[in-house]
């Protein structure tokens, strides 16, 4: 019998209400919440130093207010206007039995914008930054009693009340808002019933206009005005029409659609253009902002740049990207207590969920965009293809909505589908497989059940089909975590596995997390069922990696982020490119030159071309590299280098096994020559390593997914995880401030692969080799270099300078050593290698004369411009090409080579190279 089980959990109250100091204590209502009764407020209330008004509305002097106010006359700098569709408190008037009636005030402590602004204001860098709230109650409030109610709010919370009407509320918020600007925003958008919305934008536009006449009642000169989401979209044009000089922020926090989706909007000009009287305009991730930057340009015919948009009134508008966060500190504090720990053990232990590996499935409320039917899908397709699991694993749905407030279509759809998967693979006397959790006795589920919930779990899923952010899955992160009691002992998580939906904005940050695409319901089960099978090892450190970013990037964080780049607005951008010449060669020569040689040195770069290019340090070494190692380490003709940035910490417990192998580490900052266990050291001052390792730290926090790693001597910041076009921007950026804020340390700076990585200037593979090359492997008549970055570049085109055959024809061969060398040593006030060879601490021996056989190859795309002789065009493929020269065969692997050019750029006649084409072989 197909059965629907519901659990409806309604232990906590909703909201924590607040609690405020008063010499007269407040009257108490029936259930024991403070309330403020009728006109009568406390005789001696202690009010916030940010308080600048009479509790009297009506006695407000609001032409000192306007746009030509003096400032503040407390003195601060700014004041923080902040403007959203809602405030974050909840009013209901409440009778008394005498007829008397009662504000009940309760705050949402848990809301973004409320934690940003209450940590903003207790403590910015020393100084309180005061502020205002503007929104709108969404409690009908009659005219008569709106004057007493907006005394109170602004006096006790800093807030200012917009009231609407009903009808207004019904074109504004259910017409336009949610009916055509919501289902746009999200890709859900039904064109059925599309046109005829289109009647509210009137009442759209005419309540934007109530929100910025709120603002300038207020406003002062030198006031911040920080304007959210899409609810309000044309307030920064009314407020920039009255104050042109105004300061104005504004932060989409929903998702930003494609171009061609948006163009569907009749008013998408007015949307544009609304947006863009701001001076800086944020979105939670770089899709969304370059979804924007394609509309404006598409739509409005601006020019754009990489960090903003030049309006037609002549401003800058900056763009920015910084991913909201959650109140880390208060989330902390509920997973750490007592009660909640037991309440988690107990439900543990209860009969439906004892023995069981949980799923918990989480839906913020119960609408087409949360996933929450493919989700069940996904779940049903796991039991149909894994027979082992029935019975042993629960689906915990939470939809954070009440059923008699959700969609009833929905709702019943959602109904009839846990009923159906429950009736095929329920068993009896065992628990259902499914069960459907939402709140009894309130809205929503407060923070405390949520994370109840979230602490239960073994696999969490967040898998809407299109989410701004999704912050849930930084809560459920939190949840997850281990922490100290107080009584000396651990809160053990269970550090579940995410399963995260691509579309949501957090897939970009959360990299620990397995991210899945909602809408393939077999990759989502398959997906369900890694997880259930990861290691503890495994789920440790991919919650690690999610947990740190979560704690690093809070509400605050993300305020504090926003409002820094408004009051810096104007600050310059530049970008940073570089081109690279190309030659070419072919295998059959490099085969019949490696076999005529008696003295070989081959420096193999190791992430990127011996192994793949990771963020774990400890991984094993793929067996086909293993075997290419052992077979050029055995041949007693060849002196093998391993180059890596990394520390000598760090590779050499990977190569115990060629004891005898060289490695030059950290990008030539330490070499281990071959056959040799002492190290030599190139770098004596890493005093400049600090102020930098602080501007890489500010780069990490501001680019999601990414991480600075510090060394013995070097630093490097990864961005491999991150969202790769906006790290990418960020990339050209700290490029361009390393060089405007650092140049005068000895540091040397190039870009690798998703990496920016800095040195010390007396370091480099370049020196490294050409001190391999005077001192210890003076008789080589055989040179090969393997790389894939930037750093490889400049071995490459090092090693085209020394005498030798090259596959260049000699008139061509445009390379001269004595000036190589001589151009890098000389300028050093350059941030290239040119410190000398006396500097660096080593004497040369008699120039080079010996003619050398001398090969470099790429891994990489053809296409790409490079110092080296043939490329390769993906690093699975580079060790079977090194097997193919020992074994003087043919590769069971593809080898592209390099497009044949000169110095110059003209292609030469393939008449001049033997073997100038694609080897493809099977």
């Amino acid at each position: 019998k197909a059965t629907v089980s519901v659990l409806y959990w309604g232990t906590y109250t909703m909201h924590k209400t607040s609690t405020r100091s008063f010499d007269e204590s407040p009257v108490m209502s029936e259930d024991g919440e403070p309330s403020y009764v009728g006109t009568r407020e406390p005789s001696e209330m202690k009010k916030p130093s940010t308080v600048l008004f009479q509790s009297d509305w009506s006695k407000l002097d609001l032409d000192d207010n306007g746009p030509e106010g003096q400032g503040a006359p407390d003195g601060s700098a700014y004041r923080i206007i902040a403007v959203s569709c809602r405030l974050f408190i909840k009013v209901k008037k409440e009778y008394s039995v005498s007829g008397a009636f009662s504000w009940k005030i309760e705050e949402i402590p848990h809301e973004l914008l409320y934690t940003a602004l209450k940590h903003i204001h207790q403590d910015c860098d020393g100084f309180k930054v005061p502020y205002f709230h503007i929104g709108w109650i969404e409690t009908y409030i009659d005219p008569e009693d709106r004057h007493e109610l907006s005394s109170i709010l602004i006096n006790k919370y800093s807030c200012v009340p917009v009231y609407l009407e009903k009808d207004e509320v019904e074109g504004f918020y259910h017409g336009f808002c949610k009916g055509v600007l919501w289902p746009l925003l999200h890709y859900s958008l039904h064109t059925k019933n599309f046109a005829n919305k289109f009647k509210h934008f009137e009442t759209y536009q005419k309540v934007n206009e109530r929100f910025a006449d709120a603002v300038l009642r207020i406003y002062r000169r030198g006031d911040v005005v920080w304007i959210h989401d899409y609810h309000l979209l044309l307030t920064s044009k009314k407020i920039r029409e009255r104050i042109p000089t105004a300061l104005i922020g504004f932060f989409m926090h929903s998702p930003f659609p494609t171009v061609e989706l948006f163009r569907q909007l009749p008013v998408r000009k007015d949307l544009l253009q609304g947006m863009m009287s701001a001076d800086v305009i944020g979105f939670n991730a770089y899709s969304y902002c370059n979804h924007h930057r394609a509309a404006c340009e598409a739509l409005l015919s601006i020019d754009t740049e990489s960090r903003g948009l030049l309006a037609p009134d002549g401003r800058f508008v900056r763009t920015h990207i910084t991913p909201a966060g959650i109140n880390f500190t208060a989330l902390k504090k509920i997973v750490t207590s007592l009660k909640i720990q037991e309440r988690v053990t107990a439900r543990r232990s209860e009969s439906s969920l004892k023995d069981l590996k949980i799923v918990v499935g989480r839906s913020r409320r119960l609408d087409e965009a949360q996933g929450t039917l493919l989700r069940l899908q996904a779940f049903e397709e796991f039991l149909k293809t894994n027979k082992e699991w029935r019975g042993k694993v629960v689906l915990l749905e939470v939809i954070d909505q009440q059923a008699s407030s959700a969609d009833p279509r929905l709702q019943a759809l959602v109904q009839e589908t846990v009923g159906n998967i429950n009736g095929r693979y329920g068993e009896l006397g065992r628990p259902p497989p499914v069960h459907l959790v939402q709140p009894k006795n309130t809205d929503v589920f407060s923070m405390e059940e949520s994370c109840e919930l979230y602490m239960l779990g073994h696999v969490l899923m967040v898998t809407p089909l299109r989410d701004g952010l999704s912050l849930s899955s930084h809560e459920a992160v939190v949840c997850q975590a281990d922490f100290p009691r107080s009584d000396g002992t651990v809160w053990k998580g269970n550090k579940a596995p995410l399963l995260l939906s691509e579309f949501a904005g957090a897939a970009t940050a959360l990299g620990g997390s397995i991210i899945v695409n909602p809408h393939d319901v077999t990759q989502v089960a398959k997906e369900m069922l890694k997880a259930l099978f990861m290691t503890e090892d495994e789920r440790s450190e991919a919650h690690h990696h999610n947990f740190e970013y979560v704690k690093r990037n809070t509400a605050t964080f993300w305020a504090q982020s926003c409002l820094t780049e408004l009051t810096a607005v104007g600050s310059p951008s530049m970008a940073f490119s570089t081109e690279l010449r190309s030659d070419t060669t072919t295998l059959n020569e490099i085969r019949t030159q490696y076999s005529m040689s008696k003295k070989r040195l081959l420096l193999l770069d190791w992430d990127g071309c011996m192994v793949p290019c990771t963020s774990s340090r400890g991984a094993v070494i793929p067996e086909s590299t293993r075997e290419t190692l052992t077979k050029l380490n055995e041949d007693p003709c060849n002196t093998v280098y391993i180059m890596t940035g990394r520390t000598r910490r760090d590779i050499q417990p990977l190569l115990l096994e060629f004891d005898n192998m060289g490695l030059i580490c950290e990008h030539g900052s330490f070499v281990k020559p071959h056959g040799e266990s002492k190290w030599t050291n190139f770098v004596d001052d890493i005093a400049w390593m600090e102020p930098i390792e602080d501007l890489l730290k500010d780069y990490s926090d501001r680019t999601p997914g990414s991480f600075t790693e510090v060394k013995e001597a070097s630093l490097t910041w990864h961005w491999r995880d991150a969202d790769h076009d906006f790290a990418g921007w960020m990339e050209k950026d700290l490029v361009v401030q390393l060089h405007q804020r650092m140049a005068s340390l000895p540091f040397t700076c190039f870009i690798g692969r998703r990496s920016v990585e800095l040195h010390h200037r007396s370091a480099s593979k370049v020196s490294c080799t050409q001190w391999l090359l005077e001192n210890k492997c003076t008789d080589v008549d055989f040179i090969f270099a393997f790389g894939d970055d930037k750093a490889d570049e400049d071995v490459f085109e090092f090693i085209q300078t020394l005498p030798g055959t090259s596959s260049m024809p000699a008139a061509e061969n445009k390379h001269d050593y004595k000036a190589f060398n001589d151009r890098r040593v000389a300028s050093p006030s350059s941030n290239d290698v040119k410190v000398s060879r006396k500097a660096q601490g080593y004497s040369s021996t008699a120039p080079l004369t010996k003619q050398i056989r001398r090969w470099t190859v790429k891994v990489g795309p053809n296409s790409t411009k490079t110092h080296a002789c043939a490329s390769v065009e993906s690093q699975k493929d580079a060790p079977e090409i090194l097997s193919s020269i020992v074994r003087n065969d043919r590769p069971r692997a593809s080898l592209q080579l390099s497009s044949p050019s000169t110095e110059d750029g003209r292609k030469r006649s393939t008449n001049s190279l033997p073997h100038a084409f694609r080897l493809m072989t099977t």
